[in-house]
């Protein structure tokens, strides 16, 4: 079988599987069947995403392919190399056995779609490798190896890639139908009675009532297993019909908007290979942006401005890859190979020979031209230069230079080692060719990459610095920041705006505010509560106390703190009392302004696709995947009638500009357009 480039499960596929199966069934002198593909690297990626539809009624579940498999009356074995994900691995659940190469990848990812496995995924895999793991493989959504499923008997054998087809062969051959149990109806894998109970009730705490889908599979699975794999199927297709369609439609959304950002228009292939970088500054940043390389074969030059700062900077570096090594993350091999791919220097030397240079120093425009200045006369004519600022107007760092066409932003997420977002900022100097090489450079480091036009914040922090001044306007009206931060780790944010406030530092805080009020005056709420932790010294994690101490709550130690600040703002009235906010009263507060902001920059042109800031909202400010990014969650879940009207309910009660309904907004919501639309 064959249906490139990743052998997705198309209808035509799935009428081709079948066809070839019936024939050799009729066929008297084929004595087993062999389902292997001819896409290298792929059994099946999974279903053919493209050609989903809301479904308008239930369906038969014994016409699914995998059934279909499961009732040939010759065996059936499924040789596996590569990926085997979703409806691949329930096809090959259907078949009589199955063979894989150790490092095959097998799994259901189908929750993060906002769909349960359909096809027999949640009737098949419990039978086979019991209902505990089961059901962990379809929450976590992570493949696992050849070699793991073989441990887990989902795989009946182990061979190599060029042993694959006479293996499967041999297999297949061997199985006497007539003794052969269908992966529908084994009860001998399954858990005891008495486990099956703690396992679900271990369940029903774990899924979570805000992603139904997962709900749903758990349904799906404890159906199968009290009924019966036959009436697994029907219970199966019937929560696959009731799926939570806003859930599935803004995790779909976001499938095919991770897929897009790269594509820009008129920017060229890049050819080259990026293989050695210079990180200008060895901080928590520009460190991160070091072990990032590193970790993907990329030789680094690491420069400091002393010695001292140098020697702690590369003893970062190091500590980060012993831990790794430690903690059995890498091997001694790979340990060694990163580490004689660093060098560190107080100079330029050796500059002139680099492909690409990322300055990573503290937030100064005048410290930042400097560099860009020095590094226009040390690195060659092709070098790719980049500056890792997160708000600075990039123009302002490039003014003066001969070398503006190859100044691009390449802001990274701290951990710039972890986070998987790569924002490249384009000036209006800043040629195709760099943004293709910013492109190559963020595939070679596994980076989903957001290509933005230059603005003081660019996309993510611009978006964005409404969410704080919201959270300070709320304080100074009398809501706690701790409910605040409680309402949003709700909404499904790993941690509040004030507990990240924390971790990111407050002193970084109040530059970052202090830029982007700078920028846009007209609509920042001045709130003082940062500035007075700041004067307090209460700067975060990094000293153990901010907020919170130690990541603590520390009430009694705040009070006064946000009392000054609500005298400082002369102590507004309330909007309400604070036991009368619901936690969608609070998100909506901090969000939908975000929202609006996120309008501006499509009315003012700056990304080239709405969707590219789903991304970034998701993947730079962990923004919940499962409500699509900022913009979809107000399409899907609100409307964009309805955000409109909230946020000019907001305007009208309070006054402030960050909540008055920008011009794009408005228009969508006056033509009834989704805010997707880019009118």
């Amino acid at each position: 079988m064959g249906s490139k480039p990743v052998n997705a499960v198309s209808s035509h596929l799935k009428s081709s599987i079948e066809e070839k199966v019936s024939e050799a069934n009729k066929d008297t002198n084929v004595k087993a069947i062999v389902l292997m593909s001819a896409i290298p690297g792929f059994f099946i990626a999974g279903a053919d995403i493209t050609e989903f539809k809301p479904k308008t009624k239930t369906e038969d579940p014994t016409t699914r392919l995998p059934s279909r498999l499961e009732g040939s009356t010759k065996p059936i074995v499924a040789a596996i190399d590569g990926f085997c994900l979703g409806g691949g691995l329930e096809t090959a659940m259907g078949c009589t056995a199955r063979v894989a190469t150790p490092n095959s990848r097998l799994g259901l990812p189908e929750l993060n779609l906002g769909i349960i496995p359909g096809w027999g995924g949640t009737q098949r895999l419990p039978r086979l490798i019991g209902v505990k793991k089961a059901m962990e493989l379809m929450l976590t959504m992570k493949p696992i190896s050849g070699k793991e499923a073989h441990d887990l008997k989902l795989v009946d054998q182990l061979c190599e890639s060029n042993q694959l087809l006479s293996t499967a062969i041999q297999l297949a051959l061997s199985i006497d139908m007539s003794k052969n149990i269908k992966s529908l109806h084994r009860q001998d894998r399954l858990e005891s009675k008495a486990e099956l109970e703690q396992i679900f009730a271990h369940l029903e705490k774990m899924v979570d009532p805000r992603q139904p889908q997962q709900r749903q599979a758990l349904n799906a699975v404890k159906a199968g297993v009290t009924r019966g794999g036959d009436e697994g199927l029907v219970a199966e297709e019937e929560e696959s019909f009731n799926v939570h369609k806003p859930t599935a439609k803004a995790l779909q959304h976001l499938f095919f908007a991770e897929r897009a950002t790269s594509k820009i228009p008129n920017v060229p292939a890049y050819n080259k290979k990026i293989n050695s970088v210079g990180v200008i500054g060895g901080g928590t940043m520009g460190g991160g942006i070091a072990i990032a390389c590193l970790e993907n074969g990329i030789k680094v030059t690491l420069k400091e401005v002393n010695q001292k700062f140098l020697d702690a900077g590369l003893e970062r570096i190091k500590n980060t890859f012993k831990s790794k090594l430690e903690r059995k993350r890498i091997n001694q091999k790979q340990f060694d190979a990163a580490l004689n791919n660093l060098t560190g220097t107080v100079s330029y030397e050796g500059f002139q020979t680099l492909d690409c240079v990322i300055e990573a120093v503290l937030e100064i425009v005048d410290l930042k031209k400097s560099v860009f200045k020095d590094l226009s006369k040390h690195c060659n004519k092709e070098c790719i230069l980049g500056t890792n600022t997160s708000t600075i107007d990039i123009e302002s760092i490039a003014s003066d230079l001969d070398c503006r066409d190859r100044i691009i932003g390449l802001h990274f997420f701290s951990p710039a080692n972890v986070m998987p977002l790569l924002e490249i900022i384009r000036t209006s100097h800043t040629s195709n060719e760099i943004i293709a090489a910013g492109l190559q450079l963020s595939k070679q480091l596994r980076k989903t990459p957001v290509v933005v036009k230059n603005c003081v914040g660019f996309a993510v922090n611009r978006i964005f610095f409404p969410y704080g001044g919201a959270a300070g306007f709320l304080v100074d009206r009398g809501v706690h920041p701790y409910r605040i931060d409680k309402a949003l780790k709700n909404f499904g944010f790993g941690v509040g705006p004030f507990r990240m406030s924390d971790i990111v530092g407050l002193d970084v805080g109040v530059m970052t505010s202090n830029s982007m009020k700078g920028a846009y005056s007209d609509r920042a709420y001045d709130g003082q509560l940062k500035q007075i932790m700041v004067d307090q010294k209460r700067l975060g994690d990094k000293v153990g106390r901010g907020y919170y101490v130690k990541g603590k709550p520390d009430e009694e130690g705040i009070a006064d703190l946000i009392k000054a600040s609500q005298n400082r703002a002369n102590n507004p009235k309330p909007l309400k009392n604070q036991n009368e906010f619901t936690d969608a009263d609070i998100q909506e507060i901090l969000l939908l302004p975000v929202v609006n902001e996120a309008c501006r920059v499509v009315q003012e042109n700056l990304v080239y696709r709405v969707s590219d800031l789903d991304v970034a909202s998701v993947m730079g400010m962990n923004f919940p995947r499962f409500r699509g990014g900022i913009v979809a969650w107000a399409d899907v879940f609100l409307g964009a009638k309805k955000t409109f009207e909230k946020l000019d309910r907001l305007y009208q009660e309070t006054g402030m500009e960050m909540f008055k309904p920008c011009e794009y907004l408005k228009k969508c919501a006056d033509n009834n357009k989704s805010l997707e639309s880019g009118l």
